[in-house]
């Protein structure tokens, strides 16, 4: 992933969803096949307490094609009084090479090639895969860099805890996953990132396994056709939470070093089941290259009030104190918790009959952009 503020604003934004799922409205004058269904439920603790959100996503797939609907809301503080809940929708079409992506409140939606849109003039093309020249050209220069770290301590283990309970009408048993990273510079100085997650998985019944078939065959002709490559741990972390660990964590890194633990995660494999309820919860504590003097500096620092701009400059900096204390005390309340959470939950795995018409644009939508 390459700017991370823009990936994480809009993985936070997109990426969780809230309430029950309305189901999306079709032409009933198309024919229907069988097409595997996943519902789910998403929590988001937000990134260091920002943009916490909850919601529902209605997956449908076929083997060329998939429709994800999302019912979102915001849960923070300010947020939920800054933006109401949100209703979108997705449809990515393998055989066509086309993304729509769907405002279901103003019945608007914008296509673009299946890897995304084009990002605005002066940002980088996020749909570019790893390793693209675009990424290359985006990425910053690690040579010129004065301060590097190198990988110390690399431990991931997978335990089955032999609990057992029934999670959302699934039999399921519980399985814990800890990976403890060490990155340290020239000058003994650590950063320590730790991921926990605990998931519960069910045994694949001859439904799951269908409905995983349709998935999987999905997967791979949008991975082909995209030119992008899987991760080992997709099978076990939700997507949206993959990105953020993908930006902050992985994308941080330098190859060999990512590789490496990506080769750790492979341990995953021992986890037996389906995943049906996923709690992560990522843990960090910076301290290399100067980073925990630079974030003490940073907390000290104090901003003069502006009076260049009369009355209106004086209200505008009380405003910015004003929200300046309640960062402050949301960073204080945030010491010793995980800097990032996230909670999935599958309520519905099955294959159904439903209709073409889910997998295009309603006709009495009105198409924004086509790009």
């Amino acid at each position: 992933m390459k700017k991370w503020g823009l990936v994480l604003f809009s993985v936070l934004i997109l990426g969780a969803e809230l309430g029950a799922c309305s189901k999306p409205v079709v032409e009933e004058t198309f024919p229907t096949h069988p097409t595997a269904v996943m519902e789910s439920y998403l929590r988001n603790f937000g990134f260091k307490g920002m943009f916490a959100s909850e919601g529902t996503e209605v997956v449908n797939t076929r083997e060329e094609m998939q429709r994800m609907d999302h019912e979102f809301k915001f849960t923070g503080a300010v947020m939920k009084h800054l933006s109401g809940p949100s209703s979108a929708a997705s449809i990515a079409r393998v055989d066509k090479n086309l993304l729509w992506q769907l405002d279901k409140k103003g019945k608007t939606y914008t296509e673009c090639p299946l890897g995304g849109c084009p990002p605005p003039p002066g940002q980088p093309d996020l749909s570019k895969p790893e390793g693209s020249e675009q990424e290359k050209t985006d990425r910053p220069n690690r040579s010129e860099s004065t301060c590097s770290t190198v990988l110390t301590k690399n431990d991931f283990s997978v335990k089955s805890t032999g609990q057992k309970r029934v999670v959302n009408g699934f039999d399921a048993e519980e399985y814990q996953i800890t990976w403890l990273v060490v990155m340290e510079d020239p000058q003994k100085m650590k950063d320590t990132n730790t991921l926990n997650l605990n998931i519960w998985t069910t045994p694949e019944n001859s439904e799951i396994r269908e409905v995983l078939k349709v998935q999987e065959a999905f997967h791979r002709a949008y991975l082909q056709k995209i030119g992008m490559t899987d991760s080992p741990l997709g099978k076990v972390v939700p997507e949206e939470a993959l990105n953020i660990l993908s930006a902050y964590f992985l994308g941080a890194m330098g190859e060999k070093e990512r590789q490496s633990l990506l080769r750790a995660a492979k341990e995953i494999e021992k986890i037996k089941g389906y995943p049906i309820s996923t709690k992560l919860e990522w843990y960090a504590d910076a301290k290399a290259c100067g980073r925990g003097e630079q974030q003490k500096a940073e907390k000290k620092e104090e901003k003069g009030m502006d009076l260049s701009g009369g009355v209106g400059g004086i209200v505008s900096g009380l405003i910015g104190k004003s929200v300046e204390k309640k960062m402050d005390e949301k960073a204080k309340e945030a010491e010793g918790k995980p800097i990032f959470g996230y909670v999935q939950e599958i309520k519905v795995m099955k294959v159904q009959s439903a209709s073409d018409g889910l997998f295009q644009p309603p006709a009495d939508y009105k198409l924004a952009n086509r790009k």
